[in-house]
Formats: structure tokens, sequence, C-alpha cells
């Protein structure tokens, strides 16, 4: 006795139609190359943009000396910058004093930045690749504030790799 087997539809659960070529959503290796080249061309773009100097007076202000000190000494304190503070000429800081900065609290005799840690430890990462291959300057707070713009347009073009994987990822799911 013969059996016959019917054919599935070729849309079935249990054995889906051939396609042509892999789309780019099933394929996590190409989408993480075009992030990966589409972040590098918007640092190329944001490497050509000069950020002017009142962009670090804020909250932020302490975040990359407070990354850097911790990168090359291992504290999370702002004692190599209560020195190089007190030299900046008034119209350059809104603030030359350490101890009267509202944005740093004094522990133990020690300045601590008095936000939060978690900004400190996401550029921590690309701060210690900084000091992988330049050596400390005299003046830490100089070092700390020419490398600020620099980290700025690297975590922007970072966010813009990121934001390509998130719209591909949300698209990919609208499409199922």
């Amino acid at each position: 006795l013969r059996m016959y087997h019917r054919k599935p539809y070729m849309n079935s659960p249990t054995q889906p139609g051939p396609t042509p070529c892999r789309p780019l959503h099933r394929s996590p290796w190409k989408k993480g190359i075009l992030a990966l080249l589409l972040a590098a061309l918007a640092w190329l773009i944001y490497a050509q943009v000069r950020l002017p100097s009142i962009y670090n007076g804020g909250d932020n202000l302490w975040t990359v000396p407070t990354a850097l000190n911790v990168a090359r000494h291992g504290r999370y304190d702002l004692e190599p910058y209560r020195e190089a503070i007190t030299r900046q000429p008034a119209e350059n800081v809104w603030i030359n004093n350490l101890d009267l900065d509202p944005r740093v609290v004094t522990t133990n005799g020690r300045p601590l930045i008095f936000h939060p840690a978690g900004v400190v430890f996401a550029v921590l990462p690309m701060v210690t690749a900084y000091t992988l291959w330049h050596p400390p300057e005299a003046d830490p707070l100089a070092e700390a504030i020419a490398l600020t713009p620099r980290l700025a347009h690297l975590v922007a073009a970072l966010s813009v790799g990121l934001l390509f994987l998130l719209l591909l990822e949300v698209g990919a799911s609208w499409k199922q």
C-alpha cells in the first residue's frame, strides 16, 4: 500500500516558504556593522563642530574631572583640582573656589561630586581608554576641560548608532 504525502502550504507554520535572501532585521552582525559605520560617520561630522566653552558650566562640570581622577589615581574625589580651580580667572569660570562650589560636598576632608555617580561611571570606559594613550598633563583641570568636548562628540555619535539599532528593531517588530 502506497502512502501519499500532501505538500504543506508555502506559508504553513511547520514549513515556511523559502526566502530569496536574508533581510537586514534577521542578520544581527549586519545591523551592528551598519550601526558602527553610521556612528563613525556621525562622529566625523560632530568632530568638526567646535563647542563653546560655556557648555561645561552646569551640573556636569565635575563629571569628566572625577572620571579622570578615578582612571588615573583610583580615587573618586576632586582633590587634584583644588589648586587648578583657584588659578582660573574669574571671568572664565563662575566659581574659583572648590569649597564654595554647590556641586561639591566635602566628606572626611575630601571634596566629592554632589551629583549621582552614574554619569561618571558611564564615561569612565572612554576616559580610561584616553588615559592609556595620553600621559597626565601638568594642569589636570585643563586636561579635563579639553577632554570634555571630545567625549561629548563620541557619546553623541554612539547614541546615533544605538538609535539606528533601536529603529531597526522596532521596524522589524512592526513587520511581523
